[in-house]
């Protein structure tokens, strides 16, 4: 496997004939090679519904936000999870997804609440210091001003660049997810013929994120994210071009501030871990991507344990160096070392004496089948609903109109959503504080004055024709949005539904053709040609 990754994403994403010749050999020799699977390392993972809201910040007169997820029911004491989201390559808009989905695994079984931290929350002063000690210190002040518990724990995932927090807030932490540390060089490797190479291609790594230049900075995804084929190459590639050409000025300035430090000074994180003592021995894990670069991470990572005596090194099986460009599998391979992490100084709130005797042995497999199962089925029938969103939704309305899933969770309070669904469908269950379209009327809309509208239903057709029909007088419709892939997506995306009485529910309805799109756990019932349940009935449900 480290082969055929390498025949698909030498330098520019191009083809490294040397490992392709290399790996047609083993093909001759071991004709059952291509039988692996990276399915069978997939992470176990019970997703559940989770709430997103975002947390402003005010340090030093810089106002910023964070990302809070946090599950339906926050018990007392609960966990917080501090997530520094710094990879320099990684946009927060690709970032976001894949710590949702850590969080759906995370957050209800843990009692957790996620706070991720991401370029925002550091000034362009301090991205124009010649040292990453001033970071350093902004991103600790972010920290210091969240409303969290005294102790917590920390996920560090900046290849390298603000891992040394580990040791300055060693007192307050529980435990700590260390996610692709690199940077960590032998004594003499300044000295070699390596370090100017090096040094070179992250200065031209600069040039290119100082002029934003996203079609050169995708070519570098061959070497951060793992993929073994050119299909999930290029689709990796495309959707990183579409939102890194629509992320802020912020993002290229931490990554030219990123590469410029290892230009300038590649030593800087070596010397700067060498002088570190670590007195507080929080238990945790040092986790690296498996095909990972050997210079930078998979020895780096060693040195670091030196330090850290109590951190143990895990692998993430099939990464690079960038989980969250690597897709929704990994996010779950990710958010199970996470569990691990927890494991050590807590229990999950729901665990049979089962799950429990497997916390002791450290040789239990990741896989529970059951839920394994149910999560690979959730994707294929994902993967369906996009194919059919693209091949047959999305021309109904201009692209603009479509409004990302991932944009409502944290806008509550600035948009007014409208449910154009069928009466017999609304009164079976609906996305919590929307209103039916047979509610809408100018005098309401004059209540929401500022709100974005966006309309939904279960898949994207019926809204998208409500959404333009101009139902009303109010200029707003000229540019009202549409869920993107509807209430379907929604569910996918960890949304809950709430019926009549308010009390959250699985329970739907939906035409025949629409139900196959929704989540193994939704209780659909299906009307239309075959009411009544049909032979979905048996797929999906259970009343």
């Amino acid at each position: 496997m480290r082969f055929e990754v390498w025949v698909q994403t030498e330098l520019g994403n191009g083809k490294f004939l040397m490992a392709k010749n290399h790996l047609d050999s083993l093909r001759k020799q071991m004709p059952d090679l291509d039988n692996s699977s990276q399915d069978t390392h997939a992470a176990k993972a019970d997703l559940s519904p989770v709430v997103t809201r975002l947390h402003n910040c005010s340090v030093e007169g810089r106002s910023f936000n964070v990302r809070v997820w946090e599950p339906m029911k926050l018990d007392a004491n609960p966990i917080d999870i501090v997530c520094l989201s710094l990879e320099f390559i990684t946009p927060a808009r690709i970032a976001e997804p894949a710590w949702h989905m850590m969080s759906r695994a995370i957050c209800d079984q843990w009692n957790a609440r996620m706070w991720v931290l991401d370029y925002n929350c550091i000034s362009s002063k301090a991205m124009e210091a010649n040292s990453l000690e001033p970071l350093q210190d902004e991103v600790t002040k972010a920290i210091e001003s969240l409303p969290i518990a005294k102790q917590f724990v920390l996920i560090d995932s900046s290849l390298g660049e603000t891992t040394h927090l580990v040791f300055k807030l060693q007192s307050r932490l529980m435990t700590s997810l260390i996610i692709n540390f690199r940077g960590f060089h032998s004594d003499d490797f300044a000295n070699g013929d390596m370090c100017p190479k090096v040094c070179k291609r992250f200065g031209m790594i600069r040039d290119w994120c100082k002029s934003k230049n996203i079609e050169e900075m995708s070519k570098l995804l061959g070497d951060y994210a793992f993929a073994n084929t050119p299909e999930k190459i290029k689709k990796t590639a495309d959707q990183y071009k579409a939102i890194g050409s629509q992320e802020p000025a912020q993002f290229f300035e931490h990554a030219a501030f990123h590469c410029g430090r290892i230009q300038e000074d590649i030593m800087e994180r070596t010397k700067m871990y060498m002088r570190s003592v670590c007195d507080h021995q929080a238990k945790g894990i040092i986790a690296v991507g498996a095909f990972s670069p050997a210079m930078w991470t998979l020895e780096a990572a060693p040195r670091l344990a030196e330090l850290l005596p109590a951190q143990r090194i895990e692998y993430i099986h099939m990464g690079k160096s960038c989980w969250a460009l690597e897709g929704p599998k990994q996010a779950l391979q990710v958010g199970k070392l996470l569990a691990k992490c927890l494991a050590v100084v807590t229990k999950p709130r729901y665990q049979s004496q089962d799950e429990e005797n497997e916390q002791d042995d450290p040789d239990a497999p990741l896989i529970d089948p059951e839920i394994y199962r149910r999560a690979m089925q959730d994707l294929e029938r994902q993967r369906q609903l996009e194919l059919h969103f693209k091949e047959n939704v999305s021309s109904l309305a201009p692209e603009s109109r479509w409004w990302p899933i991932s944009e409502l969770r944290f806008m509550w309070d600035k948009v007014l959503l409208i449910d154009t669904r069928p009466k017999a469908q609304r009164l079976v269950s609906w996305i919590p504080g929307s209103v039916a379209q047979e509610e809408v009327t100018q005098a309401l809309l004059d209540k929401h004055q500022g709100k974005t509208l966006v309309t939904y239903c279960q898949l994207g057709n019926s809204s998208s024709t409500y959404a333009q029909s101009r139902p009303t007088p109010d200029p707003r419709w000229d540019d009202a949005k549409i869920l993107k892939m509807g209430m379907a997506g929604w569910c996918f995306e960890g949304g809950v539904l709430e019926d009549a009485s308010g009390k959250l529910t699985i329970d739907l309805v939906a035409a025949e053709a629409e139900a196959k799109f929704y989540p193994v756990k939704c209780n659909v019932k299906v009307v239309g040609a075959k009411g009544g349940g049909g032979p979905f009935k048996a797929l999906f449900g259970r009343k």
